[in-house]
């Protein structure tokens, strides 16, 4: 909206765009910095503890679930997107303690920076084989399509992480 106010043949539009794009997302970004410092430094602290309770980890899981539900109708978009991925990631965080020392978990552990850094692009290859090759999936929206999905996103998504990491040039990279 701001740009309006200056002609777009103005010597200045193009780095003013560019400035706003920045600020735009900086202001989207914040939140998720500020729980990501808030979090890091509560988990330094000995009153982490507490988080690694199934107590914990049951509330983290009905905030998730309400916030899933709810918080998109009451809340702004940005606000409730907050809540869910933060909510889910703490809950991540609290039952890992209960999860057993294995092979596929430490390969997990090791893959999830670049899982989460390629996802994007393996989802839109995902995207285009399954409107190419299962339409259905794509054309109906349903539990069971949306699992579908974001299983073969992540499945691929890790397999290429951890193909990535047995190349020794490219493992000093990830």
């Amino acid at each position: 909206e701001l740009l309006k106010l200056i002609p777009v043949n103005n010597l200045f539009y193009q780095p003013w765009r560019v400035v706003l794009v920045y600020l735009s997302w900086a202001v989207r970004c914040l939140p998720y910095l500020a729980i990501a410092l808030l979090v890091n430094h509560i988990l330094k602290q000995n009153i982490g503890r507490w988080f690694y309770s199934k107590t914990t980890a049951a509330v983290l899981l009905v905030i998730c679930v309400l916030s899933n539900a709810f918080a998109e109708q009451v809340l702004p978009l940005a606000l409730s997107e907050t809540i869910i991925g933060y909510s889910l990631l703490l809950f991540g965080i609290a039952v890992s303690k209960y999860l057993p020392e294995g092979k596929l978990i430490s390969s997990l552990g090791a893959c999830s920076f670049g899982i989460y850094l390629i996802h994007p692009v393996i989802k839109r290859a995902i995207d285009i084989l399954l409107v190419k090759f299962i339409p259905q999936v794509t054309q109906s929206i349903s539990i069971s399509s949306m699992l579908t999905y974001t299983t073969a996103t992540f499945v691929v998504s890790w397999l290429v992480v951890y193909l990535l990491r047995q190349n020794k040039y490219i493992a000093q990279l990830i």
